[in-house]
């Protein structure tokens, strides 16, 4: 019979042991995942640091942990390369020809955030000190999602305060990132944003105090209305614009607006678009899981509840959009005739995910992105109901699996719900800083078979080896650039060799 599986994907769902720093999965009362995870293999996997391709350390997010999913290998991060760069000089050789020709003044924008794997505020001063001799104003995209949503204020403060080697800096204009994101039915957004950054009126406010008056008012960083604070700070036609930012597929619907029209250096090329300069190139990534599916033959659908929240598919293949043959992106949003909802659940995505094995695809990757946002924007309150809500949808897809022989695979890219009050506590707006954890995450092969166990942890356990361990099961080869292991061959290698159960299992 024809195997049909289930990746199910829950961002921010990690596992510690640890029940004083706010774990919203044990003081929720959730209990499904613990339950299958004492029927079937089960694991903890370590997301962080080089595993994922980032620096040794770092706390691992959505596209970093997709990314490793999809490629089954260690495949080193654009911000990696970036730093490398920088060091060697390449961006200043990138830099110089696009600059020379303007001595008075060239345009930076760019991410302003305190999270160091989306674009950290070094990487920005480094932009800035290149452009010796010139006046430099910034255009800042405030975050408020994975950062603090109330630190645009000192950012600001910090990136105005700065030294930068006789560099003139000024603050151009500022806006939320969510008026920039790729929301496809948000554009007039970014044509606002737009309209602001090149024509705009000028506020007679600094942008510390105009960020604070949005504050004042409720809106957090995210939600910042563009704004311009200087009449040099228009960005006119033919003007050099450096865009600082590494996770430019999320923003890339605004920074081609300039492409044609501004002299353009970005520090990534991720769509591999002949018009972007960049200072690192295009790699695209070889046998990942769709493609190496799509060679098998193999019926795949990718489910996500709406566009902006479609990050799993592309990350997976290395923030490659090209689609394969076999391969449906699914957004739920885009369908609520058939699937019936009147708000997008966690239970929603994964009624879709049995639809579409009903639909008789064969691979379904169905994310479940809400406690991410969750993590940083909401209550703990709000968390441990939304843990709750997956909880019960995890239970309803794990029934529906073991009725219909269909094997069900649980992980999670990152950590973070685990461990809600391991952040601090900002004193003006008792607002608590929440990350991503270096937790391990489950990794859970439902497939009939009933075990006797819990998780087992080992060094040897990473994120790489989840692709290796669903081609295996489908009875695929495993390509050669993968150096993720099959997680049954070692599950039953530890049993094999006699370890000691009471050091591997929690």
């Amino acid at each position: 019979m024809k195997k049909r599986v289930i990746l199910l994907t829950i961002d921010a769902w990690g596992f510690s042991v640890d029940k004083k720093q706010g774990n919203a999965i044990y003081d929720s009362g959730s209990s499904t995942i613990d339950i299958i995870a004492s029927k079937h293999p089960a694991f903890l996997l370590k997301t962080h640091g080089i595993i994922s391709g980032m620096t040794k350390g770092v706390a691992g997010n959505t596209q970093t942990g997709h990314h490793t999913i999809g490629a089954g290998r260690t495949d080193i991060l654009p911000n990696i390369k970036i730093s490398k760069a920088i060091n060697n000089n390449v961006l200043y050789s990138k830099m110089k020809p696009l600059i020379d020709g303007y001595p008075e003044k060239v345009h930076v924008m760019g991410l302003l955030s305190d999270r160091n794997n989306i674009c950290d505020m070094e990487k920005f001063k480094a932009y800035i000190e290149f452009c010796e001799y010139k006046s430099v104003f910034v255009h800042l995209i405030l975050d408020g999602i994975d950062s603090k949503p109330f630190s645009g204020r000192s950012l600001i403060h910090e990136l105005e305060t700065g030294y930068y080697n006789n560099t003139s800096v000024q603050i151009g204009s500022v806006v939320g990132r969510n008026y920039v994101m790729r929301e496809e039915k948000k554009t007039y957004r970014i044509e606002e944003t737009f309209e602001v950054m090149t024509k705009g009126d000028v506020k007679p406010i600094t942008p510390k105090s105009y960020v604070y008056r949005m504050h004042r008012r409720g809106i957090n960083d995210a939600d910042i209305p563009p704004a311009l604070f200087n009449e040099e700070g228009r960005i006119l036609p033919s003007e050099p614009l450096l865009f600082a930012n590494e996770k430019s597929e999320g923003f890339y619907f605004l920074f081609e607006k300039f492409l044609y029209r501004n002299k353009c250096l970005s520090m990534e090329n991720y769509a591999n678009n002949t018009a972007i300069r960049s200072i690192i190139g295009y790699d695209k990534l070889k046998n990942h899981l769709p493609e190496v599916l799509c060679k098998a033959g193999i019926k795949q659908v990718y489910i996500a509840p709406k566009m902006e929240k479609d990050g799993s598919n592309i990350y997976l293949k290395g923030l490659n959009f090209d689609q394969q043959r076999s391969e449906f992106r699914l957004c739920v949003s885009d369908y609520p005739d058939i699937f019936q909802y009147e708000k997008i659940t966690p239970s929603t995505l994964v009624k879709a995910a049995i639809k579409m094995i009903e639909k008789s695809y064969d691979f379904v990757l169905c994310n479940i992105p809400y406690l991410d946002h969750a993590l940083h924007n909401d209550t703990y309150d709000v968390i441990c109901d939304k843990v709750l809500e997956i909880d019960e949808a995890v239970c309803l897809l794990y029934n529906w699996c073991l009725e219909n022989h269909t094997t069900l695979i649980i992980t999670s890219p990152f950590g973070g719900i685990e461990a809600c009050h391991a952040g601090e506590i900002d004193l003006k707006t008792e607002i608590e800083s929440r990350k991503h954890t270096k937790n391990p995450v489950p990794f859970i092969l439902c497939d009939g078979k009933n075990y006797i166990g819990k998780f087992i942890l080992d060094d040897m356990f990473t994120i790489q080896d989840v692709t290796p361990t669903i081609l295996t099961y489908l009875g695929l080869d495993v390509p050669e650039e993968m150096t993720g292991q099959n997680l049954m061959y070692l599950y039953d290698k530890l049993f094999l060799n006699k370890r000691n159960i009471s050091e591997i299992f929690y």
